[in-house]
């Protein structure tokens, strides 16, 4: 089970580092994620809506995204420098960023 912090995100610290030794952090993730979105259709579009915040997307992607900045308790390292990133996109984006470049001279 998950708490509910008094700023509206949820913890998963408990289960990181259970999740971490047996590789399954990115599910456990995930799992947290999906029970925090919800679908609904407007004007027969469909849309996503953050259950933490009432964020409302039409994309579920992005609103996925959206969803791990409220999730405590994990951390993203980068392989090439080891800073930490809140979310796996933004470790996507700091590696892009960062590191594209050198990992082209190897």
């Amino acid at each position: 089970n998950y708490e509910e912090g008094p700023d509206g995100s949820y913890d998963g610290s408990m289960m990181a580092g259970a999740a971490t030794a047996d590789g399954n952090k990115d599910e456990e993730l995930d799992n947290l994620i999906k029970e925090n979105v919800s679908m609904t259709w407007i004007e027969n579009k469909v849309s996503y809506t953050c259950k933490v915040c009432n964020k409302i997307g039409p994309h579920k992607v992005n609103m996925f995204n959206h969803i791990e900045t409220h999730i405590k308790g994990f951390q993203h390292v980068c392989m090439f420098c080891g800073k930490i990133r809140k979310t796996r996109e933004g470790l996507r984006v700091h590696i892009y960023m960062e590191h594209k470049k050198k990992e082209s001279f190897y």
